[in-house]
């Protein structure tokens, strides 16, 4: 091929460019060379595309020499348009041919790009201004160590465009917060003419400089409420910390806005209630007392401990009432009598306080006891809430509450079931029928005494049979059932039986012991089997 190219064949350039792309190395090298002699002007462009997806070393520098034998001018226009490519390792290929080709005659926006690309951040320092874009790019979207090296250039740099370049991202919320972190360090390591105290606020919120926010004053209210939606609940308690230094109407405003969201954390809400006890002035009090009835009882506790701090007393019973729980005072509210019915309902639905509720709903005369249990009934109720008003009931003797507590012993949901079994026991309740002593049996996980039963337990097993109870266990007290006593069962329980669908095979959140999937698939088509047989025997078609 060389000897063609030296003879000028220039008809061997076209095949010569399209055999650029051949596996073996060996071969394009031999290829580069012959249009390296040739120099015809039509390689330039397959020449820098090989150039830009070569991974051979050797190969890339056969290829710039051959673009520099060549000459063309559109070459280095190619390869300057290359410098924006996505592909990292085509732009480090320009980057590098260009350094080599024609360093000295590029304008300064391509030799800032060749040198934030090679890493080289003194010499895209030196290039000034017209190096800001390329570096605030890095600062943008790069890596922790390319972010960190370019914002150091832009501070070298100094001017009214690197500062600019810097707050674009200081202040745009949707940059990436690494991004805003290196901006916000390059505003605080270089005393910058022109930076405000709107910029010194942001930037010091986002490095974490809480205790000198408060010397800025209201200017920094507006940074530090973008911080009360940071992902990190320590920013947003420090946060809070520091609208408090700050005082003034537009911090209160802030805070009460906050501690009224619902939607925020309690710890969060709870510093911003406490905040505003400390700040007092017009307005405290009425931003806090909503928090006297909160669905949260931490928040509870961090409204009345401000509104004392405040020196606020209650303005009624219901305020009353509310500050008592809210001070744990529940030995207080049976003197309130009906008035304190429904504060006491609502309390209870408070995990933490529920059992304190409850004994204090007991005590108010004449209807505490009718709505304990008419929550009883309620299929709403928490099993937290049930298990206190049970309790409470059981203590004071009221017999009562066996008839709803006895309707839990039906529910579908294991935990409910030995509620109600523990619940029972406390009113020193026995079960009577063979009914009640499955039940029992069952929320004891008393398989051997469920058994025992015999046909009795039907009932009991297919119930949670049909809930995927304790799988295993059921299907096999059936199949014991079917084997010892399937004449007492009933017609529609063994066609109920007929129709079982196979467990699914998990873990029961009742039962610690993992199912065996072919295991319940072979008892359950037992099941099956076994009801059929005795249908059959009976004369009757399924």
């Amino acid at each position: 091929m060389e000897k063609l190219a030296a003879a000028g064949y220039r008809d061997a350039v076209v095949p010569l460019i399209e055999a650029l792309d051949d596996p073996i190395p060996e071969v394009r090298e031999h290829i580069i060379d012959a249009l390296t002699v040739l120099g015809d002007l039509r390689a330039a462009g397959p020449l820098i595309a090989l150039l830009l997806r070569e991974r051979e070393p050797l190969i890339r520098d056969k290829l710039v020499g051959a673009l520099e034998a060549i000459n063309h001018q559109d070459s280095l226009k190619q390869l300057e348009a290359a410098l924006d490519q996505e592909d990292p390792a085509a732009r480090q290929t320009a980057a590098w041919a260009l350094r080599r080709l024609a360093w000295e005659r590029l304008a300064d926006l391509p030799r800032a790009k060749i040198a934030i690309i090679q890493s080289d951040w003194t010499s895209a320092a030196a290039l000034g201004s017209v190096a800001v874009n390329p570096l605030i790019d890095v600062v943008r979207l790069g890596t922790d160590i390319s972010r960190r090296a370019a914002a150091e250039a832009l501070c070298q740099i100094g001017s009214a465009e690197a500062l600019q370049a810097i707050r674009s991202i200081l202040h745009d919320r949707d940059a990436p917060r690494p991004a805003r972190d290196v901006a916000a360090w390059a505003l605080r390591r270089v005393l910058w003419k022109g930076v405000t105290d709107e910029d010194l606020s942001r930037a010091m919120v986002l490095l974490g400089e809480w205790h000198d926010l408060s010397k800025l004053g209201v200017v920094a209210v507006e940074a530090l409420t973008e911080a009360l939606a940071d992902q990190r609940e320590r920013v947003r308690q420090r946060a809070v910390e520091a609208l408090r230094a700050i005082g003034g109407d537009e911090a209160m405003k802030t805070l009460a806005f906050l501690f009224a969201d619902e939607t925020r954390e309690p710890s969060v809400r709870d510093v911003a209630a406490r905040a505003i006890g400390e700040m007092g002035g017009d307005g405290a009090v009425a931003a806090i007392l909503p928090g006297l009835s909160a669905n949260n009882w931490q928040i509870r506790v961090a409204a009345v401990e401000s509104l004392r701090q405040l020196g606020w007393e209650p303005s009624g019973p219901q305020e009353t009432i509310l500050a008592c729980m809210a001070e744990k005072k529940w030995s207080q509210l049976g003197a309130y009598g009906a008035v304190a019915v429904e504060p006491l309902i609502e309390a209870m639905r408070l995990p933490s306080v529920s059992w304190d509720a409850a004994r204090a709903l007991a005590s108010v005369e004449p209807a505490g006891v009718d709505t304990l249990l008419a929550m009883l009934e309620d299929p709403d109720c928490a099993l937290e809430s049930r298990e206190a008003i049970s309790t409470v009931l059981a203590d004071a003797g009221v017999s009562r509450a066996i008839a709803p507590i006895k309707a839990w012993l039906k529910d579908t949901d294991p935990d409910i079931r030995q509620a109600a079994v523990r619940s029972l026991e406390r009113l020193g309740w026995e079960p009577d029928s063979i009914a009640d002593r499955a039940t029992v049996a069952v929320a004891h996980d008393d398989w051997d005494s469920l058994r025992g039963l015999g046909s009795g337990a039907t009932a009991s097993l297919l119930q949670l049979a049909r809930s995927s109870i304790a799988p295993q266990e059921t299907l096999e007290s059936l199949v014991y059932l079917l084997e010892k006593s399937s004449k007492q069962v009933s017609i529609p329980q063994l066609r109920m039986m007929v129709k079982l669908p196979t467990p699914t095979a998990a873990p029961d959140t009742a039962f610690s012991e993992a199912c065996d999937p072919e295991l319940l698939a072979e008892n359950t088509a037992l099941v099956h089997k076994m009801a059929k047989t005795e249908l059959l025997r009976r004369g009757i078609m399924f």
